[in-house]
């Protein structure tokens, strides 16, 4: 399932061809999903969302995004699973992948980097941090 809010009572808004302003965020947490989903929409961006790592997996192989905000615990695949398959399998070299979490630990981000995570953030109430982050990304 994704949605892409459009101000109108968060109905679908069609988006034609592959654009570098098309975001997909990955958490099943649908209050975070929402907060995220209308942050980015104002900061000019198109974003699409699942609820599990599976969904969002083939939510990116199918819109092609410039950048992926997952969150690290998901139901099925992790978001580092989902980074892992994303980068074994060599899609896109220029999508972005942020991975954010609850738990601000080195052995975890490291392990997200290594995954293939481009940058890892620690969850909090200053959700600035993560549209700061995108924003240097990808513009």
């Amino acid at each position: 399932m994704f949605v892409v809010p459009n101000g109108e009572n968060d109905k679908p808004l069609l988006v034609k061809g592959i654009s570098s302003k098309k975001i997909v965020i990955i958490d099943d947490n649908p209050v975070i999903v929402r907060l995220f989903s209308r942050l980015f929409h104002k900061e000019g961006y198109h974003p699409f969302s699942a609820a599990n790592g599976e969904e969002g997996f083939e939510l990116i192989l199918k819109e092609k995004p410039s950048v992926a905000v997952i969150d690290y615990m998901l139901p099925g695949i992790s978001g580092l699973d989902v980074c892992r398959k994303l980068r074994e399998i060599n899609f896109g070299c220029q999508l972005k992948l942020v991975v954010f979490t609850a738990e601000n630990n080195e052995v975890l981000r490291r392990q997200c980097l290594e995954a293939g995570a481009d940058a890892v953030i620690v969850k909090s109430s200053e959700v600035q941090e993560i549209i700061q982050t995108v924003r240097q990304m990808v513009g």
